[in-house]
């Protein structure tokens, strides 16, 4: 079975609005390609998470391992 990952709320501070919506879907891609605890029978809910900045250049599979840290 392939787990699904959605994300329903994400706030994020961002110089501007482009790089804002670019980390939403930065992040988004890392949420579903992290490496994270469980079969994905399960619901998992995030009230706060805080990740290292990263760059524009980031890619999600770096933003990944900072959301499996």
């Amino acid at each position: 079975m392939i787990a699904e990952r959605r994300v329903r709320h994400l706030g994020i501070r961002a110089p501007d609005a482009a790089g804002a919506r670019c980390a939403r879907l930065l992040i988004e891609d890392a949420l579903r390609t992290a490496s994270l605890p469980g079969d994905g029978g399960e619901l998992l809910l995030v009230r706060r998470l805080r990740l290292p900045a990263f760059g524009a250049r980031a890619s999600p599979q770096q933003v990944a391992l900072g959301l499996e840290a």
